[in-house]
């Protein structure tokens, strides 16, 4: 079974995923797990809590529109601040990645270190 991704990623893949185009919660959800190969997966019961901080924040803006079968729903769009938050965030990321893999890598070369 897909495990969660960790909470506090959520929003930041949740930016990525709007900087690609707009989308409805639901969408976000099966992008996600679409990306990952299912090894990740946004709950839908978390998915609106997210968007509307991220909306409170003004990092997206929600609009009303016209779904399949005639029903409305929101779609979240990302806004300039929202593009400027996840370029730091990305940033923030990759160096934070960069030195786990140091250490899961043993030092700067590749392969795990093995000690005797």
């Amino acid at each position: 079974m897909p495990r969660p991704a960790s909470p506090d990623g959520y929003p930041t893949m949740c930016l990525a995923l709007l900087a690609e185009g707009p989308a409805h919660g639901y969408d976000l959800v099966a992008r996600l797990a679409e990306r990952t190969g299912a090894a990740m997966r946004l709950p839908a019961g978390l998915v609106y809590p997210i968007l509307h901080g991220l909306e409170g924040e003004a990092l997206v803006k929600a609009e009303w529109a016209e779904g399949e079968q005639g029903r409305r729903r929101r779609v979240y769009t990302l806004t300039e601040r929202g593009r400027h938050v996840l370029a730091e965030r990305t940033a923030q990321w990759e160096r934070h990645r960069r030195a786990v893999d140091r250490v899961l890598l043993g030092g700067w070369g590749v392969g795990v270190a093995t000690h005797g």
